[in-house]
């Protein structure tokens, strides 16, 4: 069976990026444009990861995040953060506060998102 992410961010052209990418790696990808999409269908669907922006309406990443890990159903999925903002504040955070599994910048070299991937859920 075939590893599901699911891809949360409010860009259509990096969701389609990120799409393409990880079908091509052979993962099954399910893709929404912002927190409460994502937050809702994990109500109903189990995934491996989840890849996540930060920088959305609404409900940003870090709200997304809380949110996921305070629930049970959720709280043990991992998390990659893949964002523009580049400050080393947000990196510490997510890494070494939040303990998110993964933080890419973007724009991102595909062999690096790839291999975190694989790191973290197999291929």
């Amino acid at each position: 069976m075939r590893k599901r992410i699911l891809v949360v961010d409010d860009e259509e052209s990096m969701v389609h990026l990120l799409r393409t990418i990880l079908e091509a790696t052979r993962y099954e990808v399910e893709a929404v444009t912002g927190g409460k999409e994502a937050l809702a269908l994990l109500e109903r669907t189990r995934v491996d990861l989840i890849l996540l922006d930060l920088m959305m309406p609404e409900m940003d990443g870090w709200e997304v995040f809380h949110e996921l890990k305070n629930d049970e159903r959720t709280a043990s999925i991992p998390v990659v953060i893949i964002t523009a903002k580049k400050d080393e504040i947000d990196r510490a955070m997510g890494t070494e506060l939040l303990k998110v599994e993964g933080y890419i910048s973007k724009p991102f070299v595909r062999r690096q998102l790839v291999q975190l991937v694989e790191r973290i859920i197999g291929g």
